[in-house]
C-alpha cells in the first residue's frame, strides 16, 4: 500500500463493510453493543438538563423493564476496557514472542496514528462549537484531562480516551519490568485484579460524601454526579481491573491455548459458567440501583460500587474466552457476536464516541423547540421523546462518523501499513547480496 491508496475514500469506505480475515470477529459484536449502550446512556443522563426535577425523577422511577438497560449503559465503557486489554496485550505478546523485546517507539507511533488524528479533529470541532473550558485543551492533548475535576474538563466524555492512553503507556512498561520476568504470570495478573477491588474500596471510603450517599443520587443530583465522576469514575487506578481481565484472557489464549481448549470441551462446567456470566451481565444491565425505589443499605450500595464494574468486566472476559473456544452455548454466542451486521458499527465506534456528545444536545434542543412550537408538551411523554431523540442521535452520529472514518481515521491507520511496507522494503534492499 502507498500513501495515495491510504487516503483513497473508496478503498476506506469499503473497509467499513468488508471484514479482514485476521480480526477477532466476536469482538466486533461486543464493540458495537458497547457504543450503542454508551450513546443511549448519555441520552438518558443528558435528559436531566431538559426536564424539571419532578419529571426527571418520574422518568427514572417509571422506566419500564425493557428500557432499564439504558440507565446502566455506562457499562459499555467497561466492555471497551476489557476489549482494549485483550487486543493490546495480544499484540504485545505476539511481538515479544517474535522479537524477544517490545519496540516501544513502533508501538506508540502506531497508537498515535490510530487514535490522535480523529481526536484532534474532534477537539477542534468542539472548540469551534464553543465547548466549555477551552483553556484546558492542553490536558486533552496530553491525555491527562481525567486528572481535572469534571467541571473544569474540556470534552469531559473524552476521559476514557485519557484512561486508555495511560494504559497504553503503562502496559508495555509493566510487561517489560515485571510480567515477562516472573515465573508466576497468571498469579501476578490475578493479584493485580484483586488489588483493584481494594483500591476501589479505599478510594470510596476515603470520600465521606460519596460513601455516605445513596447510589441514585449520582443520577439525580448533578453536583453529586460531578463529584463522583471526578473522585471515583474517571481514573485509571479505579478502572484498571477490566484492562487486567482483558490481559488475562489474551495471556490464557496465547500461552495456554491447548489446555484451555481441552477444558472447554468438557461440556458441563464451561456451560454452567457461561450461563452464570450471561445471567450476571443481564442482571447488571437491568438493575434498578439507579432508582430511589431501590434504595438500599449503604453497606450494600458501597459493595455494589466497589465490585460491580470488575465483576461485570470479568463476565465479559469469560464471554470472550467462550467465543475464542466455541463449544456448546459458546458457539452460539460466538455466532451472534460475529455476525456481519455488527462490523460497520464496530469500525465506526471510535468516531461515534468522539462526536456523539456534540450531536446529542443539538438534537435534543431542536426536538424540544419544534415540539414547543407546535404546542406539544414533550414532558408529558418523556420516555417516547427520549427514545425518538436517542435513535436520531445515533443515526446522525453514524453519518458524521462515516466521514471521520473514511477521511481521517482509516487513512492514518493505513499509514501504519505504508510505514511497515517501506521499512521492510529498505530492509530487503540492505540485505540484498551484491551482484
Amino acid at each position: 500500500m502507498n500513501v495515495a491508496q491510504a487516503f483513497s475514500p473508496r478503498r476506506n469506505f469499503r473497509s467499513l463493510y468488508v471484514r479482514s480475515l485476521n480480526n477477532y470477529q466476536p469482538i466486533d459484536g461486543l464493540r458495537a453493543i458497547s457504543i450503542i449502550l454508551v450513546v443511549l446512556f448519555h441520552a438518558f443522563i443528558f435528559a436531566h438538563y431538559f426536564f424539571p426535577e419532578t419529571a426527571y425523577l418520574n422518568l427514572i422511577n417509571d422506566t419500564s423493564i425493557e428500557w432499564r438497560w439504558m440507565w446502566n449503559g455506562d457499562k459499555g465503557v467497561d466492555i471497551f476496557f476489557v476489549i482494549s486489554g485483550f487486543l493490546i496485550a495480544s499484540l504485545l505478546f505476539k511481538e515479544y514472542d517474535q522479537f524477544q523485546t517490545l519496540r516501544l517507539s513502533t508501538f506508540f507511533g502506531n497508537r498515535f496514528l490510530r487514535l490522535f488524528p480523529a481526536y484532534a479533529v474532534a477537539i477542534t470541532l468542539y472548540a469551534v462549537m464553543g465547548g466549555n473550558n477551552p483553556e484546558n485543551i492542553w490536558a486533552n492533548l496530553l491525555y491527562i484531562n481525567n486528572f481535572l475535576p469534571m467541571s473544569e474538563m474540556f470534552m469531559p466524555w473524552s476521559w476514557s480516551l485519557a484512561v486508555e492512553e495511560q494504559f497504553y503507556v503503562l502496559l508495555p512498561l509493566f510487561l517489560i519490568a515485571v510480567f515477562f520476568k516472573t515465573e508466576h504470570k497468571l498469579a501476578c495478573l490475578v493479584s493485580l485484579f484483586l488489588l483493584s477491588f481494594v483500591i476501589r474500596a479505599i478510594v470510596l471510603y476515603s470520600d465521606t460524601l460519596l460513601s455516605q450517599s445513596h447510589y441514585y443520587q449520582l443520577y439525580l443530583d448533578r453536583d453529586m454526579f460531578n463529584h463522583g465522576f471526578s473522585v471515583f469514575y474517571d481514573n485509571l487506578y479505579t478502572r484498571y481491573g477490566n484492562f487486567v481481565v482483558g490481559i488475562t484472557v489474551a495471556y490464557v489464549y496465547r500461552y495456554h491455548n491447548q489446555r484451555v481448549s481441552s477444558w472447554f470441551k468438557r461440556k458441563e462446567l464451561p456451560f454452567l459458567i457461561t450461563i452464570l456470566a450471561l445471567i450476571f451481565i443481564g442482571v447488571t444491565l437491568f438493575s434498578t440501583m439507579y432508582s430511589p425505589k431501590t434504595e438500599s443499605a449503604l453497606l450494600f450500595k458501597n459493595l455494589y460500587m466497589i465490585c460491580i464494574r470488575n465483576l461485570f468486566g470479568l463476565a465479559i472476559g469469560w464471554i470472550i474466552l467462550a467465543c475464542l473456544f466455541p463449544t456448546g452455548i459458546g458457539k452460539l454466542i460466538n455466532r451472534l457476536l460475529s455476525s456481519k451486521i455488527w462490523y460497520p458499527i464496530a469500525q465506526l465506534s471510535y468516531s461515534i464516541y468522539l462526536f456523539h456528545l456534540m450531536v446529542l444536545p443539538l438534537v435534543m434542543l431542536n426536538f424540544k423547540a419544534n415540539l414547543e412550537f407546535i404546542g406539544i408538551e414533550y414532558v408529558d411523554s418523556p420516555a417516547g421523546w427520549l427514545a425518538f431523540c436517542s435513535v436520531f442521535i445515533f443515526l446522525l452520529s453514524i453519518i458524521i462518523a462515516i466521514f471521520s472514518y473514511v477521511l481521517i481515521e482509516r487513512p492514518f491507520m493505513n499509514l501504519r501499513r505504508v510505514k511497515k511496507s517501506t521499512t521492510n522494503h529498505h530492509h530487503q534492499i540492505k540485505h540484498q547480496p551484491a551482484s
